[in-house]
C-alpha cells in the first residue's frame, strides 16, 4: 500500500466520531482500501512495463528503484558478471564496485560516496571492449530510482584514434601535433611556463629501405617510435611528421631539461640493433632541440628552429643532439 494511503487510513480509523453512521464509515474504509489496491496494481503494472522495456533494449541496462527492486537485462548481467535472475542490492553494488575499481576510476568512486544520487559518467574496458558507463537518478509520479546504462564505444574510440594517430607507429599524426603545439604554446604564454620541442630524424633511414625493403623499414620505424615513447614522460607528446621524422613536445620543460630528454632518446634509439627475423639492423638518430621564446616565436618559427638544430646535428656527423640558438 502506498504510504500516503496508509496515513489517510490510519487518520480515518483514529478519528471515528461515536455517532458516525457505521455503514458510511465502513464504505469510506473500503473505498480507501480499493484505492490503495489500485495504486499497488498500477505500480506492479509499471514495474512489468519497465522490465519488458529494459529486456528489449540492445544495450546493457540496470534499473534500481528506491524500494530495492532491481531490473537488469541479459547484456548487463553478462557485462557485470551476474548470475541469471535479478540480483540483490548487495550483488549489484559489489559488481559495480568491481567494474569501477578495476579501472581505477577514483573520481567516480568519490562522487558515488559523496552523493549516491549524483549523475556519474566514466569509461571502462571489459573483455577488450570499451564502454561508457552512465548513472542518473529518475523520479516521476510513476516510479523513481537509479538508471545505469553501458554504451559500447569501442568503434568510436577506434575512429577517434584513427583520426589523431599515425596508423603505422601509433604516434600522433601531423594534424594532432598541430593542435597540441597550438595548445601548448598558448599555455606557455598564458602561465609563463617553459616549453621545448625536439625534432628527431633517424639517420640513413633511406639506406634501410633500399637494402631491406619497405616492410623492414616499417618495422624499424615502429621500434624507433616504441623506444622514443619509453624514454619520455606521459605528459609529453610524440608525433610522426614525415617518413622517418618525429617530434616530441615537452610541456613545462626548459632548454636544459629538453637537452637531457634528447640525450635519453638518442641513447635509447641506439641502445641495440633492431632485430627482425635473421636481420640485425643498427639505428641511430639526430635530434634538434628548441626552447619556446614567447616574445618572438610563433608556432611556425618554433618548429623551424628545432628543425634547423636537427639539420645542424646531421651536418655535425649524426647520432648527436644540437641546441637551437
Amino acid at each position: 500500500m502506498p504510504r500516503h494511503s496508509a496515513h489517510v487510513l490510519a487518520a480515518t480509523i483514529g478519528s471515528v466520531p461515536p455517532d458516525l453512521d457505521r455503514l458510511a464509515w465502513a464504505g469510506e474504509i473500503i473505498s480507501l482500501l480499493l484505492d490503495a489496491g489500485a495504486a499497488t496494481v498500477r505500480q506492479a503494472e509499471h514495474s512489468r512495463k519497465i522490465d519488458a522495456l529494459i529486456q528489449q533494449l540492445p544495450l546493457p541496462i540496470v534499473f534500481a528503484d528506491h524500494d530495492g527492486e532491481i531490473i537488469t537485462n541479459d547484456g548487463a548481467k553478462l557485462l557485470l558478471g551476474l548470475n541469471s535472475g535479478q540480483p540483490t542490492s548487495a550483488e549489484l553494488a559489489t559488481a559495480m564496485a568491481r567494474l569501477i575499481n578495476a579501472q581505477g576510476n577514483v573520481d567516480a568512486q568519490r562522487s558515488l560516496m559523496r552523493d549516491p544520487s549524483a549523475t556519474v559518467s566514466l569509461e571502462t574496458v571489459h573483455n577488450g571492449r570499451a564502454y561508457k558507463v552512465e548513472r542518473r537518478s529518475i523520479a516521476n509520479d510513476d516510479f523513481s530510482g537509479r538508471l545505469w546504462t553501458f554504451t559500447d564505444i569501442t568503434l568510436q574510440r577506434k575512429f577517434q584514434n584513427m583520426a589523431t594517430h599515425d596508423a603505422l607507429t601509433g604516434a600522433l599524426n601531423r594534424r594532432a601535433f598541430d593542435e597540441m603545439i597550438e595548445s601548448e604554446t598558448e599555455r606557455a604564454k598564458r602561465y609563463s611556463q617553459p616549453l621545448s620541442l625536439l625534432a628527431v630524424d633517424l639517420d640513413h633511414f633511406k639506406l634501410v629501405n633500399d637494402k631491406y625493403g619497405h616492410d623492414v623499414g616499417d618495422v624499424v620505424l615502429q621500434e624507433a617510435c616504441r623506444r622514443i615513447s619509453a624514454a619520455i614522460r606521459e605528459v609529453d607528446g610524440l608525433a610522426r611528421t614525415g617518413g622517418e621524422e618525429f617530434v616530441v613536445i615537452l610541456p613545462a620543460t626548459a632548454r636544459s631539461g629538453a637537452v637531457d630528454a634528447a640525450q635519453r632518446i638518442k641513447l635509447a634509439i641506439a641502445a641495440m640493433p633492431v632485430i627482425h627475423g635473421d636481420l640485425s639492423i643498427p639505428i641511430t638518430a639526430s635530434i634538434g632541440v628548441a626552447g619556446f621564446q614567447p616574445e618572438s616565436d610563433t608556432v611556425d618559427t618554433f618548429f623551424k628552429r628545432a628543425d634547423a638544430a636537427l639539420y645542424a646535428a646531421k651536418r655535425a656527423g649524426r647520432n648527436r643532439v644540437e641546441l637551437a640558438a
